[in-house]
């Protein structure tokens, strides 16, 4: 994830993953993505690219137009509290998150 990212969107993804609404995050090693789910004022799916390109998606309005938002941060944040990074390793395909 880019971190040049405003701060307030940022916070706002911090308080998603306190508020629990991340509600999955599960490594597919195939496409070299996390696939997510948080749930914001409807579920949206989030890919986190597991790669140096860091090519996220989210299906939210807003990372339509900015290509960054609450929800992929929120789902990078979540990773990050689990002591995982963006790169998939082999462990992380054992055991759910």
């Amino acid at each position: 994830m880019k971190w040049s990212i405003p701060e307030k969107v940022i916070e706002r993804g911090r308080q998603y993953v306190k508020e629990g609404r991340v509600l999955s995050v599960t490594p597919d090693a195939v496409n070299n993505v996390w696939h997510g789910e948080v749930l914001g004022s409807e579920l949206y799916l989030v890919d986190l690219d597991a790669t140096a390109k860091e090519e996220d998606y989210c299906q939210c309005m807003y990372w339509e137009e900015h290509h960054y938002c609450k929800h992929t941060v929120a789902v990078e944040l979540y990773l990050r509290q689990k002591g995982k990074g963006r790169r998939i390793k082999s462990d992380d395909l054992v055991k759910a998150l």
